[in-house]
């Protein structure tokens, strides 16, 4: 989310600053590489720790073995982070649902205790609904970071034991 928003950040401000297109072919190109850079960089990094924790490298070693699984499976690391990012949409857009269908209730019970002048009923009652909404929110959070660790640990551990190939490179090598 945080590249996203200092992403968008920064075309805001590209945009304000355009005075030729040429400007804008830079802006545009040097946005790509600094995300797809950082994007890479993130991933370096979760293989390094991985190879750190798992295999009990060193800085450098497992810096350098990060490196090269990285650009052995650059294409399986970007696929399974799409697949987590629209899960992570996904699960936000079941919870915000979820949250408007628990709200509506509180909703109507505001109006009645507005038009009845006795607001401290519906502060009884929403306070403990807040204090619920704000646990489910903590708690799904990180059940899905467990998640999303999880996976990542499954997928280095594949790569390494050498069963780990692509699902876009499985599609194109099945329709030859």
């Amino acid at each position: 989310w945080s590249l996203l928003f200092f992403g968008l950040l920064f075309v805001a401000a590209m945009i304000s600053s355009w005075k030729t297109s040429s400007q804008a072919v830079a802006y545009s190109a040097a946005f790509i590489f600094i995300a797809l850079a950082a994007l890479s960089l993130a991933f370096i990094i979760n293989y390094s720790i991985s190879f750190v924790v798992l295999h009990r490298l060193n800085f450098w070693q497992s810096s350098i073995a990060g490196v090269r699984l990285f650009f052995q499976h650059w294409l399986l690391s970007l696929e399974l982070a799409l697949i987590l990012y629209g899960l992570g949409i996904f699960v936000g857009l079941v919870f915000a649902a979820l949250l408007i269908i628990l709200l509506m209730p509180l909703a109507l019970l505001w109006a009645i205790t507005a038009a009845l002048g006795q607001m401290v009923w519906f502060f009884a009652v929403a306070l403990p609904v807040a204090t619920v909404v704000l646990l489910a929110a903590i708690a799904s959070g990180a059940a899905f970071a467990t998640f999303q660790f999880a996976a990542w640990i499954v997928l280095f551990k594949r790569i390494v034991a050498g069963g780990a190939i692509s699902k876009l490179v499985r599609l194109f090598h099945s329709s030859r």
